[in-house]
């Protein structure tokens, strides 16, 4: 499998905020949003038993393990090994993912514990829509501990936040939402958030705006 690292730290979004986790970080993506600053290029071809090897050796300070990216589910087959090894020793998996790969994950899904999915709001990734497939990944995640993350942007379209919000109260209006806006953007108010905030709250019961703590406190 290609890993680009493997680092302990604190969860600096969504749900677990401030929870420390250890953190798998598979290569490659293929999405291409505007504000990505994750570099996933560099990777080592790594076996699941050197994998285990090295989360073994700092798990036990961590709350669970998260597949992250990148996309995990590129490599689903992996995901699934390492998943299924780490319930066998007791550790709680907990998945990042741009929620697309529905396929992938219903392959995978009964190892996984908890599930941090994004929806990818076209007017703030630039990128074509992916609704469809975040509607079936959902379907697919509810009956796991699963939240939903949104990157918003100054930018952001009334359009896309309403869709996003009635995508997840489509599935379950108690699914928490959590707006997440780009690190650095200068131009988001706070009648913005309010805006968003307000937008969403029309069709869920849980919406929440979080910054990435992380990038504020310069962890990785």
């Amino acid at each position: 499998m290609r890993i680009s690292e493997i680092f302990h730290s604190i969860q600096g979004e969504g749900k677990y905020i401030g929870v420390p986790q250890v953190f798998v970080r598979f290569a490659g993506c293929g999405v291409g949003c505007a504000y990505c600053d994750t570099l996933t290029e560099a990777w080592d071809e790594m076996s699941p038993d050197e994998v285990l090897y090295r989360i073994r050796d700092i798990v036990h300070y961590a709350h669970s393990v998260v597949f992250t990216g990148g996309e995990p589910l590129r490599q689903h087959d992996a995901v699934g090994v390492l998943a299924g090894a780490l319930k066998d020793m007791g550790r709680p998996v907990f998945l990042e993912t741009n929620g697309i790969l529905f396929e992938a994950f219903e392959s995978v899904k009964d190892v996984i514990d908890i599930v941090a999915m994004d929806i990818k709001l076209p007017s703030v990734t630039r990128t074509k829509p992916f609704w469809d497939e975040h509607h079936r990944f959902l379907k697919s995640a509810r009956r796991h501990d699963v939240f939903v993350k949104a990157v918003v942007s100054s930018q952001v379209e009334e359009a896309d936040l309403v869709r996003t919000a009635q995508l997840v109260a489509a599935v379950d209006p108690a699914i928490p939402l959590f707006l997440q806006p780009v690190h650095g953007d200068g131009e988001l108010t706070l009648e913005t958030v309010r805006w968003m905030f307000d937008t969403c709250v029309q069709y869920l019961r849980d919406v929440r705006y979080v910054a990435q703590m992380h990038k504020h406190l310069a962890i990785p």
